[in-house]
């Protein structure tokens, strides 16, 4: 009964475990490669076309992330500015309701504010809008450039009137453009 035992376990005991050629066993070695090629078990780093590899994934995954991370940015700046316009859209909607008249190129500060109209949305504000947070994106709009300091409100044609510099939208080609 033991015989029969000992062929069963050489069978199912992979010579591939034991690491080293042992002539001895059951399968005389017929399934292991020869011992050159075999791993001496002594290894304790990595090779150098391992670490380059690993470091080829880590620049790509890097590269990858970097650009999204530049995009996203931009798209932040984006969602300000445009929730700043309609903020001050309503403060102008809350001074005209009041009986005030808009004045042309009119810049929307809180403090310092001088003039009725100015005053008016002032009293509206809590603070100063922040346009320097968003000044970087907007100089790259055309018609808008690094020459605007600030949000105005702007009368176009009789009555009309709108914040500048308006909403903005990154246009299909990824330029970023008036809506």
């Amino acid at each position: 009964m033991r015989k029969c035992y000992e062929f069963l376990f050489r069978l199912s005991y992979p010579i591939a475990i034991t690491g080293y050629y042992n002539p001895n066993n059951f399968l005389g070695g017929f399934f292991m490669f020869p011992k050159k090629y075999k791993s001496s078990g002594k290894r304790k780093g990595f090779t150098l076309v391992e670490l380059l590899v690993v470091i080829a994934i880590l620049a790509i995954l890097i590269a990858i992330v970097v650009v999204n991370f530049a995009n996203v940015r931009t798209n932040a700046a984006i969602a300000t500015h445009n929730a700043n316009v309609r903020s001050l859209k309503a403060v102008v909607i809350l001074a005209i309701a009041e009986g005030h008249t808009p004045v042309n190129a009119t810049k929307i500060i809180k403090t310092g504010a001088t003039g009725d109209f100015q005053t008016a949305m002032a009293n509206h504000l809590n603070e100063d809008p922040d346009y320097d947070s968003v000044k970087w994106m907007l100089s790259d709009v055309p018609r808008v450039g690094a020459t605007t300091d600030g949000y105005y409100v702007r009368i176009d044609s009789g009555e009309e009137w709108r914040i500048f510099p308006g909403e903005v939208e990154r246009k299909a080609d990824g330029t970023i453009g008036f809506k």
